[in-house]
């Protein structure tokens, strides 16, 4: 069931994933609402949740993580328990930053970032080639970002 939420609860929202170090009273100015009511509000949308945590965005670059790619993988079944030894496997590799299952001409992409080519070399022929249910790879190297962003805030019907 999706929550109700109001044009107020929206406004939290924008504010925290812009801003998750933003400070109750800060937000409370930004909505026009008071401290204990905004902090209320907070605790809701936490308990419900839909705010599932708070997180710092990190410059990739200033920590030398150069390359992007994603990888188109095929597995050889898609069998539940294919899928839960492949999950498995991925959740011991770092680089791998967001798996998805997918439908078409491929099982799943995955976003992978690290240090430069050398560095996934060793990703590919070390650690993804030895997950036995991984059919086949195919990379890609992004080459720029032009839009990345937080979830779309778009409001359910009209206030």
């Amino acid at each position: 069931m999706i929550p109700k939420l109001d044009k107020l609860d929206y406004s939290i929202l924008i504010n925290i994933q812009n801003n998750a170090k933003i400070t109750n009273l800060q937000l409370s100015e930004t909505i026009g609402l008071s401290p204990a009511s905004t902090l209320e509000r907070v605790k809701r949308l936490e308990t419900q949740g839909i705010i599932k945590s708070y997180h710092a965005q990190l410059d990739r670059y200033k920590l030398a993580i150069h390359l992007n790619l994603w990888l188109q993988i095929c597995l050889h079944d898609l069998a539940q328990e294919t899928i839960k030894n492949f999950k498995q496997a991925l959740d011991q590799l770092p680089e791998v930053v967001a798996c998805y299952q997918v439908v078409g001409e491929v099982d799943f992409l995955l976003s992978v970032l690290t240090t430069d080519m050398i560095a996934y070399q060793n990703i590919l022929v070390n650690k993804l080639s030895g997950i036995k249910s991984i059919k086949s790879i195919k990379t890609m190297i992004v080459l720029s970002t032009l839009k990345e962003t937080g979830i779309p805030i778009i409001p359910l019907g009209h206030f």
